[in-house]
């Protein structure tokens, strides 16, 4: 018997995480029992446990992480350790690491996947930010301004009351036009509008709902903005053609 998430690593390529706790030939049948082929380990506690070097029935790896993750080409990390080496402080850690290298991390009863942004064709900059009110719009639009002499830049903003969908902003709206917007019932502060008058470079706004621990949202317009774009609020998408798209959301890590 083994956890409940085993799709996610059927057939994948997995480094094991594991500690000097449980008795080397107990992980050697946990890794026997996973549905993935389990291409290398790395130690991360408990050595002071371990009599002479530990056969887990898998080439043991060093050093940090990503290293690891890259020596054996690993497509999801996999946690067959336990308190006291490794807690839930240790495992948020360990999912924002191989969440970074792009890879899934999995438990007994917990999976992360990692982001799939999506996929430009131009060079594409993202603000992150690790929670709410700390100056991602004034940071987006001041890096915008600065790059905007060298670069045509358009700003990607996906809020929770941004349209129903994707629009266009190419000019910075003045005072008489925010007012217009929000007498029709329109969220005149949505942040595509707010990245509009600051930094003064065009605009896309689309909306999301929900977020996870690595600030994927359920659910999104924004796939596919450019082909789509409608152009309500000034023009249709052909009169955005960057050559370097600026996305902005709400981040968080854990």
């Amino acid at each position: 018997m083994i956890g409940g998430y085993v799709a996610p690593l059927t057939g994948k390529k997995a480094l094991a995480l594991v500690d000097g706790e449980h008795y080397p030939d107990v992980v050697r049948e946990a890794l026997r029992l996973l549905p993935c082929q389990v291409v290398g380990a790395l130690l991360v506690g408990g050595t002071e446990k371990l009599r002479g070097a530990p056969n887990f029935g898998v080439p043991l790896v060093s050093g940090n992480l990503a290293h690891a993750v890259a020596a054996c080409g690993a497509e999801v990390l996999v946690d067959l350790s336990d308190e006291p080496v490794v807690g839930g402080r240790e495992r948020m850690q360990y999912a924002a690491y191989a969440m970074a290298c792009g890879i899934g991390y999995a438990g007994a009863d917990f999976y992360f996947a990692p982001p799939r942004p999506a996929v430009f064709d131009v060079p594409a900059i993202s603000i992150a930010g690790t929670g709410k009110r700390i100056g991602k719009t004034a940071v987006s639009g001041h890096t915008a301004r600065l790059l905007a002499d060298r670069w045509k830049i358009v700003i990607v903003a996906m809020g929770r009351g941004g349209p129903a969908e994707p629009v266009v902003m190419t000019t910075s709206p003045d005072l008489t036009r925010l007012l217009e917007l929000s007498r029709s019932g329109r969220h005149a502060a949505s942040d595509y509008i707010e990245d509009a008058v600051f930094a003064k470079v065009p605009t896309v706004g689309a909306r999301r709902c929900g977020g996870g621990f690595a600030a994927t949202p359920f659910t999104s317009n924004i796939e596919g903005f450019l082909p789509r774009t409608t152009g309500e609020e000034e023009d249709t998408r052909t009169s955005i053609t960057p050559n370097l798209t600026w996305s902005r959301t709400n981040e968080r890590c854990g």
